[in-house]
This record gives structure tokens, sequence and C-alpha cells, in this order.
């Protein structure tokens, strides 16, 4: 028995106001190639031009309207700017489709994935890595009249201020391995040290993923008084050696007779 082909859509997208240069016939083209390459059924498809500031878009709009009619299970796009060049839009989209059981899928990218970790799995093989990361802070102290006895006693709050918009991101939260450490500085300016534990493809990638997520923290930052001036994020592989001698002390090699 033929194995049941799944259901899929194509979104096409351009940021020019005009196809002058059917961008969107090639784009369709390649996604329709990739998706019989997978094996899927085109059950619709759509297209939009010009910029927009958020996600509401006539074709985007006709997909989200059709997909539970016509059994979409696979969204198929050429990347992920296709969705949105901001990363939290992106992000909402793709966790949106999550809930609803459908697939995101880019001939360049792979299964889209609103979590990066999720992303990077299905593209090969993992490491465990260590991000060191420290994030340079600035403050508003320097900018009023305050003196020093009244930075001493803000410190508490603003360590509390700072946890709590890290505590409140549902991804940042997850990665974060051991304390945060606040170094405040002469200059009423603090740095903020933790290691990210991760696992991707490469040093790079894990360096990338936790800069990410700095970012996706920026405005929050902002929004309470401190500004990002400096991010520094270095990956190295995660040693393993410690696991190792606790598994040959569990489990110790049987001595031949």
């Amino acid at each position: 028995m033929e194995n049941r082909r799944k259901k899929a859509w194509i979104y096409t997208r351009i940021d020019a106001p005009e196809d002058s240069h059917g961008t969107l016939k090639k784009q369709y083209e390649q996604l329709n190639t990739y998706g019989e390459q997978l094996r899927m059924e085109i059950a619709g498809s759509s297209s939009d031009m010009g910029e927009t500031a958020g996600l509401e878009r006539p074709g985007l709009d006709l997909f989200l309207e059709e997909k539970d009619n016509r059994g979409i299970e696979v969204l198929l796009v050429l990347d992920s700017s296709r969705i949105s060049r901001d990363r939290n839009l992106c992000r909402e989209f793709l966790l949106q489709m999550a809930k609803s059981g459908i697939e995101v899928c880019s001939p360049l990218e792979g299964i889209l994935s609103a979590s990066p970790q999720q992303a990077a799995r299905s593209r090969g093989v993992w490491m465990d890595y260590n991000v060191k990361t420290r994030i340079l802070l600035a403050t508003n102290f320097n900018t009023r009249e305050f003196n020093d006895l009244m930075y001493e006693s803000a410190k508490p709050h603003m360590i509390e201020d700072i946890k709590s918009v890290i505590e409140a991101d549902p991804t940042l939260s997850q990665y974060i391995d051991g304390d945060l450490t606040f170094r405040f500085l002469s200059d009423y300016r603090i740095l903020l040290k933790y290691q990210f534990g991760c696992n991707d493809e490469n040093e790079a990638e894990a360096e990338s993923f936790s800069k990410s997520c700095v970012e996706d923290i920026r405005k929050e930052l902002e929004g309470k008084g401190y500004r990002i001036e400096r991010l520094n994020c270095t990956a190295e592989e995660m040693d393993m050696k410690w696991l190792d001698e606790l598994e040959d002390m569990v489990f110790p090699e049987k001595q031949s007779l």
C-alpha cells in the first residue's frame, strides 16, 4: 500500500512592492520541486509582496484561513525571512504552527522551529558547549545626581531587576548553567557574567545562540533602565571526563580471569 503523502502549502514572499524580475515564480518553482522531493502533495499556495510591520498579509492570511479546511500538514517557505525578518515575530508564528501541528520547512534551512536548539538538532550531530557570556550594562546613575551611598543601596534592587528579566524569558532562563555573577564597576556600569550551556553543531553556532537569547531581552532591559553596551560570547566544548570517571566508579570494568 502506497504511503499517504503529507499535504503542503507553498508560501512565497518578496520585500519589493512589485515582482518585476519574476522572483515569486522562481520561489514557487523551487519550493514545488522541494515538495516533490519530500513526496508531498501541494494542496495550496499564496504569495505576498512589499514590506509589512507585522504578520498581517493577504497571502499569509489566506494560508491561515485555509490550513484547517485543506488539512495542511506542512508549510513550505524559501527561508525564515519569508515569514518575517523580525526574530520575535518569526518565533511567534513558528510557535503558532507547532501548536497547530504544522511543520515549517525550508530547502535552505531545513525544518524551522521556534527553538534554535530544536532546529539545530534537525540539521545534524550536536556537541555540548559552555558559552562564557559577558554583558556590559550601562545604568542611569551616570546621568543623575546620585551619591555613592545611594548607589550602594540600589545595588540589590538592580540585581533583582536584571534577574527578573532573565527569568521571565522562556528560552534564556533554560540554558543558564549556574549562578549569575554581577560586578559593579566604578563608572556605574554593571558587568554580568554567566555560563550558557547548550548543544549545537559547532562553537560559532553555540555563540550565536547565546547572543540571540541576549538580544531577545534587550528591550526588556532597556525598559528597566539597563542598556547593553557590549556583549561577548565565547564557546568551548564541555569537559565530560568527569562523567566517564563517574561511570567507571559505578560500573567498574570486570577483570579478566
